[in-house]
């Protein structure tokens, strides 16, 4: 797999977005650069489209290459009202881990939190739910 500045591409991480930049220096662990389209960060990538080097499957992919997975059943969250600094439990989709981190605000796509590290689709308090870090189960209610 290889990727050129203005390539689209696709990651199950982060969504559409375009290769922006690539480093012809063999050295560099991560030359592909991508800015994505839900966030407009900017992260980078391996040649055959690894984040990070150990992981054992590309996360980055042309556009149009992408796995599609089943749909989630549609669920509106529990809307909660959050502080900065707020403690929460955050993830990504429904089957996916709980992981601890502090709010930071609203982000402006409508159904994500912007946490300290990126944005989350699901945002729990931390607090009533502490038994619920490192695992997949669903807050109780819902």
């Amino acid at each position: 797999m290889s990727f050129q500045v203005g390539d689209r591409v696709w990651s199950p991480m982060f969504g559409d977005g375009e290769v922006v930049e690539t480093a012809a220096n063999e050295h560099i662990l991560y030359p592909v650069g991508v800015r994505f389209e839900r966030t407009g960060e900017f992260y980078t990538f391996t040649q055959d489209g690894k984040n990070v080097v150990r992981h054992a499957s590309p996360t980055l992919f042309h556009a149009g290459s992408h796995i599609v997975a089943a749909p989630e059943p549609e669920r509106k969250p529990k809307e909660y009202q959050f502080k900065p600094f707020d403690k929460v439990l955050v993830r990504e989709s429904t089957d996916a881990v709980w992981r601890v981190n502090f709010y930071s605000h609203k982000h402006s796509d409508a159904y994500l939190h912007q946490c300290i590290y990126s944005p989350w689709r699901y945002c729990i308090p931390y607090e009533g739910n502490e038994h619920l870090a490192g695992t997949t189960d669903a807050p109780e209610g819902q």
